[in-house]
């Protein structure tokens, strides 16, 4: 009875380390719809949700996401531009519901003169550089990363990959970066009222980055813009 008890012991004790060193998850969608996973661990964040996603027009995450604040969450989520000039680009739904969010800006610390949408290039590249990650810590312990843009296609019909790592040490690094990258290269979003389409175009045309707000409300009337550091 005895050696019974202790082989038991020893079985519960293997499966224990078993769960401890378990591998990351790994998923790919359209097959795997990572969107679940994600709107878990939404849902169970209990302190933190940091995020940098380059495209996000998936409206169940961003209600995810405001019932997280409404539970206070702390959230900061910063975006490339092409997020907040979509149509359907789910920035001024957090920023009304009291999420913090960023619009990556390359030229913030380099100062560089601001290039129009569709001026000297293409719809979605027009800058010199854009913010391409996909990724969000979870309570410092969580990391969801991929190739998984945060919209219905990414999830029901692209061909895209998803890992979800728990780990520490791990998140330390990503929160770093995410740090550098929200504070440097990032600029608070607001909402400005319609009253800033007074502003000439032309005038507005080439602004040098400290000005880049008002050029910026002359393209979003209503939008989320970009607010003065």
């Amino acid at each position: 009875m005895k050696n019974l008890k202790y082989f038991s012991m020893i079985i519960c004790m293997s499966f224990a380390s078993v769960l401890l060193r378990a591998g990351p998850i790994i998923l790919f969608s359209p097959q795997d719809k990572p969107t679940n996973m994600l709107l878990k661990l939404i849902n169970e964040a209990q302190k933190t949700i940091l995020a940098a996603v380059y495209m996000f027009t998936e409206n169940r995450i961003a209600q995810a996401l405001i019932k997280a604040r409404q539970r206070n969450v702390e959230i900061k989520i910063i975006v490339d531009r092409v997020t907040v000039e979509s149509e359907y680009g789910k920035a001024l739904l957090l920023l009304q519901n009291g999420i913090e969010v960023s619009m990556y800006t390359p030229f913030k610390a380099a100062a560089v003169p601001y290039r129009f949408l569709k001026q000297n290039g293409d719809k979605f590249f027009p800058h010199e550089s854009i913010m391409h990650n996909k990724f969000a810590i979870f309570d410092n312990k969580t990391v969801f990363t991929g190739s998984f843009n945060w919209t219905v296609s990414a999830n029901v019909r692209n061909q895209e990959n998803v890992i979800v790592i728990e780990d520490a040490d791990v998140c330390k690094i990503y929160e770093t970066y995410f740090d550098k990258l929200f504070t440097t290269q990032g600029k608070k979003l607001i909402i400005r009222s319609a009253a800033v389409q007074t502003i000439d175009k032309e005038e507005a045309g080439v602004q040098a980055a400290s000005d880049y707000a008002r050029a910026a409300s002359v393209m979003m009337p209503n939008q989320p813009v970009l607010a003065e550091a």
